[in-house]
């Protein structure tokens, strides 16, 4: 065997390193993301280059059958108070939750986690074995939407501080998108409360499913959280056919890239470049942190079987006949 911390060669059933005292029977020190060295304390810092250790919240990748999410925590932000949930059933449906908890409010972080956890299961929970005829979509979101909201407000009790704290308690941003495919069509049944976006990128077209921001002046006028004056979600559904792709974000990404066409364009150049799945969600993240990553970036990303489909917002005219 060799020893996790200096590499020396010891005997099997050694408990000690004879190079470097290093006790064999304990977990090795995870290696510096920096330097590479297996000298990181237990309080993230690198021993041996100082580097600070990034925390698990700050960079996620999940995957969950045909959807993908990344979250990160951009470049400026020293924590990362976005959160993501996704979700599959077995019938085909798919749940992307998307929720910034507001950097300006301590505790936001928890209290968007708990809103995106909650918000899932009980989507997923109530299409799981369902046909898709026969859930009333909407109705299932308002219910996801108070789940999300309850818990928001109930990361309050865990740090009862916070309200005394100048920014208010805890308080987050909420969009989630119900993806309901047909042999014929597919259906997209989307509810936010605040400024996180959902987008519709198809072949042939490209639209804005979150339509308006609850926004007004730069400032949210609807959130989720304890001090919320109105929580009430938008909900709006519709149907798109074609191969494509559903794309939920939070503002540090569509801030750089707002338009539903410009998205297209951006995702055609990616997957044209040969993305797709995690690949894909995770240069998007990267173009926002190219831009700046002046917040945190989330992105949570549907694709129909045909992940290799270029999307493209400007339908091309057809061919003409040949003579």
């Amino acid at each position: 065997m060799n020893c996790p911390s200096c590499a020396e060669e010891a005997p099997d059933g050694a408990k000690w390193c004879e190079a470097c005292g290093h006790d064999l029977a304990t977990e090795p020190r995870p290696t510096c993301v920096s330097c590479g060295e297996r000298e990181v304390a237990d309080d993230g810092y690198c021993l041996s280059c100082g580097h600070k250790q990034p925390a698990e919240r700050d960079h996620m990748e999940l995957r969950h059958g045909p959807v993908v999410a990344v979250t990160d925590r951009g470049r400026r932000h020293r924590h990362n108070e976005d959160a993501v949930a996704i979700g599959a059933t077995e019938s085909g449906a798919a749940v992307l939750v998307v929720c910034d908890g507001v950097s300006s409010t301590p505790g936001s972080a928890e209290a968007s986690l708990r809103a995106a956890g909650a918000a899932r299961d009980l989507l997923v929970a109530g299409l799981d074995g369902q046909d898709a005829a026969a859930v009333d979509t909407e109705s299932l979101l308002r219910l996801a939407v108070e789940a999300a909201q309850h818990e928001a407000s109930a990361s309050t009790d865990q740090e009862p501080s916070t309200s005394q704290i100048d920014g208010g308690p805890p308080s987050s941003t909420f969009v989630a998108v119900v993806v309901s495919p047909t042999v014929e069509a597919i259906e997209l049944a989307t509810a936010w409360v605040g400024d996180s976006r959902a987008y519709w990128i198809g072949n042939g077209s490209a639209r804005r499913l979150s339509t308006t921001d609850h926004e007004l002046a730069g400032s949210l006028v609807r959130w989720l959280g304890a001090d919320s004056i109105d929580p009430t979600p938008d909900i709006e559904t519709v149907t798109v056919s074609g191969h494509g792709h559903v794309l939920v974000c939070s503002d540090g990404l569509w801030r750089y890239a707002d338009e539903p066409g410009e998205l297209a364009d951006l995702l055609k150049r990616l997957v044209g470049d040969g993305r797709q799945g995690l690949a894909l969600a995770s240069a998007l993240v990267d173009f926002a942190n190219e831009q700046g990553g002046h917040d945190n970036i989330t992105v949570a990303l549907w694709s129909d079987d045909q992940p290799g489909s270029v999307p493209d917002a400007t339908p091309q005219p057809p061919e003409p006949p040949t003579p």
